[in-house]
């Protein structure tokens, strides 16, 4: 097993901590703030501009990431300098899931313990509370927001989208793919019951309350109510072992 590993990704730094071998990571990136001694580890920076000099400064044996890492200018002189590399999957489902737990648990030598994580967290999904047969599922807004405030709704094939279907509710945007920026008329389109936001993003937004007074907003139906729900973005959209919690958490508060 190596004795020094670096992570790039909150998913990749939450499972090798599951795997037992936290005490062996010297680094991770700023995305990775679970659990909470992944805090205190040196910080590498936003796993897409990442340096190869803080990397290799922490004279890691090993350096896991998910497919999201780059620049690939980087991750060349990383592999140029001699340090092994794992690239891992971030598909945001849970097949996606237990195929990344694997590739990180290969990454550091500890296969048996990486079906071990799997077999756990395939029991906790199948204890997650039934759904019930609802007909009308309910329509969920997903913001992001960028540091400067820009808010984004998105669409399919994104993280956003994969967590709402697990938690049996409907995307209220399934018209494009990704991210668009928001407007009062893609708002009022989608119309949406409750609006959902990471955590992290009320700040640069200023709160619940810039989100209702985002375009179109006070329009639709959870404009009207005053529905929006911010939930911890790592636990949202990391995809990582707690994912039977991100989902039970989502239906809690949004059905």
């Amino acid at each position: 097993m190596p004795q020094r590993i670096v992570s790039a990704g909150a998913s990749v730094t939450e499972i090798l901590f599951a795997l037992g071998v936290g005490d062996h990571v010297v680094g991770s990136d700023t995305s990775s703030r679970f659990p909470a001694a992944s805090q205190a580890l040196p910080n590498i920076g936003y796993h897409r501009a990442l340096a190869a000099e803080g990397i290799l400064s922490l004279r890691p044996d090993v350096f896991v990431h998910t497919d999201q890492a780059g620049p690939p200018q980087v991750l060349q002189q990383l592999k140029a300098a001699g340090l092994a590399m794992h690239q891992v999957p971030s598909t945001p489902s849970v097949d996606g899931l237990y195929a990344k737990i694997r590739a990180v648990a290969k990454a550091v030598h500890l296969v048996d313990n990486g079906e071990a994580l799997v077999a756990r967290v395939q029991h906790q999904m199948q204890a997650l509370q039934p759904l019930a047969n609802d007909k009308a599922k309910t329509r969920v807004g997903f913001i992001y927001a960028r540091g400067n405030g820009a808010m984004m709704l998105s669409g399919t094939n994104t993280a956003a989208h994969g967590i709402l279907t697990l938690a049996g509710v409907q995307n209220a945007m399934t018209s494009y793919e990704g991210y668009k920026p928001l407007s009062a008329e893609g708002m009022v389109v989608a119309a949406p019951d409750v609006l959902l936001i990471p955590q992290r993003a009320l700040g640069p937004v200023k709160g619940v309350d810039g989100v209702l007074r985002a375009p179109g907003v006070s329009l639709t139906p959870a404009g009207k109510t005053k529905r929006v729900v911010a939930v911890d973005d790592v636990l949202l959209l990391g995809f990582g072992p707690r994912l039977p919690l991100a989902i039970q958490t989502v239906r809690d508060l949004v059905r």
